[in-house]
Formats: structure tokens, sequence, C-alpha cells
């Protein structure tokens, strides 16, 4: 049948949708209705999978910066999880490097608004100091305070990281470098209780998100960038001093402290609380014996706070001898609190060492960790003050020695080595490598995974 284009064509018999629309407004009206209905109560899979906000409603948003951030949806994230190993391998294949960079291109395009708007304010935003806790916030700290989404920190700093990625490989270096530093600091903002109270898990993933952002990266960043002399002294200075403008672990064990006193206090000594996993220990309490019973348990939870905080600062850069130490606490109040013929006899007494030998933290596995992401900030540091110098004509460090003389300073001991030792610095292909031993204690000859990297310097950089 021929068609003439712009007049009205006859609907060819059987042809699904026999109705004239225009014809028939009631009928339009109808269908639009109908199909609204239908929509509210099924939904496209694929359009809500891909609208849907991957932030969990329920938690605390954030009270930093990121919070122009917290729209990333559940698609995002699956793009970035699928690659997320890639961000920590050091020598990538085409295919894997095309990945990253379609991935990062992605989230970039998508919200290149709020990105842009972060580069923008890098200065003003570094320039904040990192809140910590005040006491108000300590005397009103409980159990069952919102905090903020934890996957989702997690996945936003992989999603940023594979951003800087691409920007690195646009060769738009400043932006790239300033959105990487950014990020860390979003770790320490968050390790720190992001202006609310720390806690253990929370400066876990504070330090996830500074190790996902520093690792190897910063330091690729600078290598790569070309910058000046006076930028990588500048860029230097400002990275020490933010590396200590953070809590330390004693500092998030107080944290810790204060919580679980005030649970005590005002959450597990009450009968008929909310918490069913206290109800039933506590009503057998009889309720002349309460006073006593909290009193008790508040003692030897601050005992034990009061001992692992003293290990804390004696060992703090000793964690070979701190986890021995913490070990040995953690199995005497085990001990204390199994079953045996004192805890019948004495239900009080009974009661708050159950409660400690549950609830106690374990900090020796977590200052490990923070010993580690601190080495990837410091080293960043290091990597920018020696590159300021070559810039300025010195040849690349070929020892410890050398690199410590090129940047003015003295390294700090290996802390991951029981002998005290110094850092290590090795020609290692074509780089000059400056490392730690691991988590086993031993030096694994710069192995990527055993190892501590801490920085790189090319060997034919100039």
């Amino acid at each position: 049948m021929k068609k003439n284009i712009g007049t009205a064509t006859r609907v060819p018999e059987g042809d699904p949708m026999p109705f004239n629309f225009k014809k028939s407004p009631g009928i339009f009206v109808f269908f639009c209705a109908l199909a609204l209905f239908l929509s509210t109560l099924f939904p496209a899979a694929g359009l809500c999978q891909d609208n849907q906000k991957a932030y969990n409603s329920k938690r605390r948003p954030y009270h930093n910066y990121m919070k122009c951030m917290q729209q990333l949806t559940k698609k995002d994230f699956e793009y970035v999880d699928k690659i997320s190993l890639l961000l920590e391998k050091t020598d990538l294949k085409k295919e894997e490097l095309e990945q990253l960079n379609a991935c990062g291109r992605m989230i970039y395009e998508k919200y290149r608004t709020d990105i842009d708007a972060l580069i923008k304010n890098y200065d003003r935003l570094l320039d904040e100091k990192n809140p910590a806790p005040s006491a108000k916030q300590y005397s009103a700290a409980r159990s069952a305070g919102a905090t903020i989404d934890f996957s989702y920190t997690r996945s936003l700093a992989r999603a940023l990281a594979v951003v800087s990625r691409w920007l690195e490989s646009e060769k738009r270096f400043d932006e790239a470098l300033k959105l990487s530093t950014l990020s860390w600091r979003f770790g320490q903002i968050v390790l720190n209780g992001d202006g609310g109270m720390s806690s253990l898990i929370m400066s876990m993933i504070g330090i996830a998100v500074k190790n996902i952002t520093a690792q190897n990266h910063l330091c690729q960043i600078l290598t790569s960038g070309d910058f000046n002399a006076e930028f990588y002294q500048k860029y230097s200075k400002r990275l020490f001093e933010l590396n200590e403008d953070e809590m330390d672990s004693a500092a998030v064990l107080e944290c810790e402290r204060r919580t679980f006193i005030n649970l005590i206090e005002y959450e597990v000594y009450v009968k008929n609380n909310l918490k069913n996993e206290y109800n039933e220990i506590i009503k057998k309490i009889p309720d002349a014996y309460l006073e006593e019973g909290k009193k008790y348990a508040v003692g030897i939870f601050n005992a034990y706070y009061d001992s692992a905080s003293v290990l804390l600062t004696k060992y703090k850069n000793e964690p070979y001898i701190l986890k021995e130490r913490l070990a040995e606490l953690t199995r005497e109040i085990t001990k204390k609190g199994e079953p045996s013929l004192g805890q019948f006899l004495n239900p009080v007494k009974a009661t708050g060492d159950i409660l400690l030998a549950i609830a106690m933290p374990n900090c020796s596995r977590a200052h490990e960790q923070f010993l580690k992401s601190k080495y990837y900030s410091y080293g960043a540091a290091v990597c920018a003050g020696a590159l300021a110098e070559i810039k300025k004509g010195a040849s690349p460090p070929v020892s410890l020695e050398t690199l410590e003389k090129l940047c003015g300073l003295k390294f700090p001991p290996d802390f991951f080595d029981k002998n005290r030792g110094p850092l290590k610095y090795k020609k290692t292909n074509e780089n000059f490598t400056l490392y730690s031993n691991g988590f086993d204690y031993k030096d694994d000859g710069a192995d990527a995974v055993k190892d501590v990297i801490i920085l790189r310097i090319p060997v034919s950089i100039k």
C-alpha cells in the first residue's frame, strides 16, 4: 500500500491496534490510566534496578563533603564491583585497562557536576578540620545510634578510584590527583566518625577507603603527572600534615569504651529493655541486685579498656608485641566468662563477666591495618618530596640513605620487623621501591601481596 508522508493512513486489516486514538479520547485516557496503574504494581525490573539508590535510607546520611555523592545507584555499583579487584593490580592487561577506563568514564559523565564541584573546591575542602567527638556526643552515645552505610561507603571509594584512573588515562593528572586525595581524606573523616562517634568497625571502613585510594595510586599519579617542583613540595608538605589529622587506635578504643559503658548503664541493666539479647539475662537478676550488677559490669569493662589503651599506647609501633599482650588479655577474659560453679553461685558477677567476654573488641589486627594504611599516605608524601628534588636536577635515589637525604627525613623503623630494622629500599624491575614487611613480619623481597609497597620511583624519571 502506497503511503503519503504527512497524511493519515488506513490501518491495515489485522493491525493489533485498530483504534483511532484521536477520535476515541476516552479509550486513550483509559489505556493511559491502566498503564499507570499496572506500572505501580509491576515496575519494569530494569528501570527499577537502574534508578534505585544504593544508599540505605535507614542509615545516617554523610555529614562530610561526600554527601553530594550519595545518589549513586545499585546499577552503578554493579559495574564498579565487577572490576574492583583490578584496582589492586599494578600491571594491567590492555583489556583490563579498557574495562577500568570505560567504567570510570561512565561514572564521571553521569555525575560530572558533583565530581567537578569536589575537584574545584579541593583546597577549601582539605583545609577543613577533621572533626572529633565532643563531650556531649560521648555522653549521648548508644549502641542503637544510626551510622553511615558502610557497604555504600566502600563501593563509593572504589567508584571514585575508577574515575580517577580514567582521568589519569586522559592526561588530566591534576584532576585525578585532587579527586584521589579528597577520597583519601574522606576515609580519614569516616575513621573519625564523620562528625559523630567513631567505633572500631567505622575506623576499619575508613581505613579501607584510605587504602582503596592511596595504595599505589597516589604515587602513580605523582610520577606520571610531571608536575613542577613547587607543586611537589607543596603537596608533600600538605599530605604530611593531613596524615596526622585523624584518630589513632587508642582514641578509637576510647569511643568504643564510652559507647559500651552507656550501653550497660542505659540499655542493658534495665528491666524489660528492648534488646532481646540482654532481656533474658537481666531478668534473672533480682531488682535489689541490679545496681550492684551494673556497677560491677561497668568496673570490669573500664578495667579492660584501660588495659587495652595502655597496651595500644606502649606498643603502638610494635604490633607483634601488642598482638601477644592483647591475646593474653583476651584469654583471661574469655576464661572468666566460661560457665562455672562460681558463676552459678554469683549471678551478678557472672552476668558482667559473660557480657565482657561477648562484647570485648579485638584491636590487635585493627591496629596492624591502621599502621599499614599510614604507610601509603606517608609514602606518597615522601614520593612527592623526592620528585621535587629530582625536578630540580637531582638523580633518582639509589639507596635508603640517599632517599632520606634527598627528602630531608629520617624514616621510622619498619613497624612489621620484629628486630626494629629499617624500611627496605631496592631496585625492582624498572623502579626503586620503598617497602615494609607485611603481616607475616618477614621480608618477602618487595612482594606486592606479602609486603607493604610504600612507594615506587621509576629508575628513568627526570
